[in-house]
């Protein structure tokens, strides 16, 4: 939980070890972001050649009744090519009339990944309020 006190303390004992590992020097990994309920939402990036990845996400959201029900979940596999750290993801169902385009740009340290819907589409093909949108940490 990035915004727990708890959290930030226990980062704080291991900062210094994380601030002393070598700068990333591709993209490749995987990357989270913390979605609430001890869940995580995932993306994995693997290398394809030609500044081209292979990009594996995971999502979900808990609802009200989620516990009971289980979470609303979305997921996709795409093709990214990403130039300086900067690419697009576009997502298209078969009844869209337009694409979700999901944009990507990596930290200037690598040790992250935004990820931003750039489209007016409404959703992404997702289930009810999953959304790849955020800032992801680097965990490998």
């Amino acid at each position: 939980m990035p915004d727990d006190k708890k959290s930030k303390y226990n980062l704080s004992l291991i900062q210094d070890k994380l601030d002393a590992l070598p700068k990333p020097t591709s993209p490749v990994g995987e990357y989270w972001l913390y979605s609430g309920r001890s869940t995580f939402q995932t993306l994995k990036l693997k290398a394809l050649g030609n500044d081209t990845y292979q990009a594996d996400w995971d999502g979900v959201y808990f609802g009200f009744m989620g516990f009971y029900s289980g979470p609303n979940m979305g997921d996709f596999s795409e093709v990214v090519t990403l130039k300086n750290g900067v690419g697009d993801i576009l997502l298209k169902e078969v009844d869209d009339t337009e694409p979700c385009i999901l944009s990507l740009t990596q930290s200037s340290d690598g040790k992250g990944l935004t990820i931003k819907r750039s489209s007016d589409s409404r959703h992404c093909g997702f289930g009810h309020n999953v959304s790849a949108g955020g800032d992801y940490l680097r965990v490998d």
